[in-house]
């Protein structure tokens, strides 16, 4: 299991992070059609956030290196994979800590099963189980995640 976590993207000068309703007058970027854009729509705009939708991602990193926007709102793996790890994104950091929303963002991300595979169920949730008391899911994650991809 990880959660579906929502972060901000900022300068590593900026002392931007949620809540954003104290950065009045800040432009945040986000992708159309996403949940970050509802929830920017929806908590922050009515607090004179200036919330900017892209048609894509590309175009969000493009305006933030340039200065057009002073942080992006995002899928919180897409934003460390797709940005902060690489060179763009080395004078950039996660701006606070994940957006939780459990109406627009969920509670985290799940893996379908048949309903009758109750053994299967049982199987994985005990592995999972062993492994987070043994540390061992926090060694693999720490491998290849610079964050708590548990959510908690």
């Amino acid at each position: 299991p990880h959660a579906a976590a929502a972060r901000l993207v900022v300068a590593k000068t900026s002392e931007i992070q949620p809540p954003v309703a104290a950065r009045k007058g800040k432009r945040g970027g986000v992708l159309q059609g996403t949940t970050q854009e509802t929830f920017g729509n929806e908590h922050w705009a009515p607090k004179g956030i200036e919330i900017v939708s892209y048609q894509g991602q590309d175009n969000i990193y493009s305006d933030l290196t340039a200065g057009r926007i002073d942080a992006a709102f995002q899928d919180e793996v897409a934003a460390s994979e797709g940005f902060l790890k690489q060179p763009v994104g080395k004078d950039y950091k996660f701006g606070g800590p994940a957006v939780k929303d459990e109406k627009l963002f969920g509670v985290g991300t799940g893996m379908g099963l048949r309903k009758e595979d109750n053994e299967l169920r049982e199987a994985l949730n005990k592995a999972f189980a062993e492994m987070r008391a043994d540390g061992t899911y926090e060694k693999l994650a720490k491998k290849y995640f610079d964050f708590d991809v548990y959510g908690g």
